[in-house]
């Protein structure tokens, strides 16, 4: 839910994912710097970014390594239920800048890093939010119905 309303949550979280993904652990400066290049030289970026990563520690999601503002992974991802799965995708289109995205994106978005989805263009149509359009021969991408409202408009 946090990553469909606080802006500044979703880039933490998908900066802490890309990093996790390339090197498996990440440092808070690293992750700052990478901020700053989104969001300016803030005051309170380093704060906000500090503050995300320790409730991701708290949440069980991340741990503190040996060396002090280096983080890794704490368990692998988590696989969940279809149902969590929609809530999530519907998140992270609701972040995105883009009208529609593909499924196989969705299903591995970085913000999304401590769970498994395991969704498929069926299970995406099934959902009422959703709109889902094929592009090309084997790429399906997924709008919020809302998104589609507002066009015409």
């Amino acid at each position: 839910m946090m990553i469909g309303t606080y802006p500044i949550f979703s880039d933490v979280a998908g900066g802490v994912g890309r990093l996790l993904m390339l090197q498996g652990h990440f440092s808070l400066a690293h992750l700052t710097r990478r901020l700053v290049g989104v969001w300016g030289e803030r005051s309170t970026l380093l704060r906000a970014a500090q503050r995300i990563v320790r409730s991701m520690v708290q949440w069980g999601v991340l741990r503190d390594t040996a060396t002090s503002g280096i983080y890794e992974r704490a368990h692998p991802p988590k696989p969940i239920g279809l149902a969590v799965g929609t809530v999530l995708i519907e998140a992270v289109l609701i972040d995105s800048e883009a009208s529609a995205i593909a499924i196989e994106q969705l299903a591995r978005h970085s913000a999304l890093f401590p769970f498994a989805l395991a969704l498929n263009a069926s299970h995406v149509r099934s959902a009422s939010q959703f709109h889902v359009f094929r592009q090309g021969l084997d790429s399906d991408f997924v709008e919020l119905h809302a998104a589609e409202c507002l066009k015409k408009r």
